[in-house]
């Protein structure tokens, strides 16, 4: 009598804690992407690149990012990652963007300019660690997308005639 007692407590611990986690974490309904880059300082050694991230919440209630993690790959090369710690509320089914700065050095950037002046492709993977929250519950999200652009569909197009 006493064991099942004792099981029965138990069984309730342990259902209570199953059921807490489940609710302090809410559906991965977050979508990242790659909406802009621009390269802009350039010292001997490294560079620095300006990413845009469009943070995209595809959730029925509002949703704010506390700060990020983007790192970034171009050309299957690795570039680095960066940093966003300003919170960024997004109401419910709606996106926002967040620019972070990727410093990488210059030897990565001569193989991307290589990679580049063979294939005139780029391809892209942006790997996010998302720290959220909606209401009281908080977690972490990990988002991966991965793109590319295809170089020669933005050179410019010869009258017919010339």
């Amino acid at each position: 009598m006493k064991n099942s007692g004792f099981r029965s407590v138990f069984a309730a611990v342990v259902l209570f804690f199953v059921a807490a986690c489940a609710t302090t974490r809410a559906p991965d309904t977050f979508e990242v992407s790659l909406a802009d880059v621009r390269f802009t300082e350039a010292t001997a050694l490294e560079t620095a690149g300006v990413f845009v991230i469009r943070l995209q919440n595809q959730s029925p209630e509002a949703l704010q990012c506390n700060g990020a993690v983007h790192k970034v790959t171009l050309n299957g090369i690795r570039l680095g990652s960066g940093v966003h710690k300003e919170t960024l509320a997004l109401d419910r089914l709606s996106d926002g963007t967040q620019t972070v700065t990727v410093r990488f050095g210059n030897l990565a950037l001569a193989r991307l300019l290589h990679d580049l002046s063979q294939t005139k492709r780029v391809s892209w993977q942006l790997d996010s660690t998302l720290f959220l929250q909606a209401g009281a519950r908080s977690w972490t999200a990990k988002v991966s997308r991965t793109g590319a652009l295809d170089l020669k569909d933005f050179q410019p197009v010869r009258p017919v005639g010339n």
